[in-house]
């Protein structure tokens, strides 16, 4: 392997496990379509990194330490996970962050309060605060537009996304910044083909045809993230109460992680 995959490594890191737990699919022969009728040789399920603890626990410190980094915790005061697989991931990042939590529906429910948003009281959503929305992924950006609705349409602020991973391909990006939107996404499509190249995880060939389709595309590519020596102590202090954080390398950390996802299951 030619590509460092530490906890500082942040696409390279979630890549890897993305493609280690199997959630990475590549089908230029057979390809997916999504339900916004988009064909794609390319198919990332996200869901699955709830699952490995390791793994759960690898995404809830990144991506922790990503938004801290990228968005900064001072530039919201709630999380909102979108139904449904945003749920999971906002949970995970909101106890990490502390911060509150809430969740938002695709629409509003037909009966009771007919509430389009979970977990805070009618008090606090009156109070006009200011959301992070977190999802699992991001295509084209078209299915984002119901919950950045229904936040606005409550009289609260959104302007940032995160997501673990964005295509980078579909214009998601530039579509979602005319809605006054910035996406911010740890891993894109560019990235998963070079790790999984790295990992001689798929054929050549496949791996030859998946780079055309991309290359056909206009690919976002996502900069590697570097920090400062105070960044670095910054961050030690945010994890201090953990007994495997080493503010370093995370080296050790990551092999022992990675060691024990792959166990067999009981």
């Amino acid at each position: 392997m030619k590509l460092s995959y530490t906890i500082f490594d942040y696409a390279n890191a979630i890549a890897k496990d993305l493609i280690e737990i199997g959630a990475v699919h590549f089908r230029p022969e057979d390809p997916f379509t999504f339900t916004s009728g988009r064909i794609s040789p390319i198919y990332v399920d996200v869901r699955r990194m709830i699952g490995p603890s390791a793994v759960r626990h690898r995404l809830s410190m990144i991506g922790s330490s990503f938004i801290y980094k990228e968005i900064g915790k001072e530039n919201f005061s709630v999380i909102a996970g979108g139904e449904t697989a945003g749920i999971p991931i906002a949970t995970l990042l909101a106890d990490r962050i502390h911060k509150p939590l809430c969740y938002v529906r695709k629409a509003p429910k037909g009966f009771g309060r007919g509430a389009q948003i979970e977990g805070l009281s009618d008090e606090e959503l009156a109070e006009g605060r200011k959301f992070l929305l977190c999802e699992d992924l991001c295509s084209d950006g078209g299915s984002k537009r119901n919950f950045i609705h229904a936040i606005r349409q409550s009289g609260n602020i959104v302007t940032d996304i995160f997501v673990v991973y964005s295509y980078g391909i579909f214009g998601a990006e530039e579509s979602l910044a005319e809605d006054g939107i910035t996406l911010h996404s740890m891993v894109n499509a560019a990235k998963l083909i070079e790790v999984a190249e790295d990992l001689e995880a798929f054929p050549a060939d496949t791996i030859a045809k998946i780079k055309d389709y991309v290359g056909q595309q206009s690919v976002l590519t996502i900069p590697e993230i570097t920090f400062t020596p105070e960044q670095i102590e910054y961050l030690a202090e945010l994890h201090k109460n953990e007994t495997d954080y080493d503010p370093n390398t995370m080296i050790g950390v990551h092999e022992e992680l990675v060691e024990s996802s792959q166990e067999p299951s009981q």
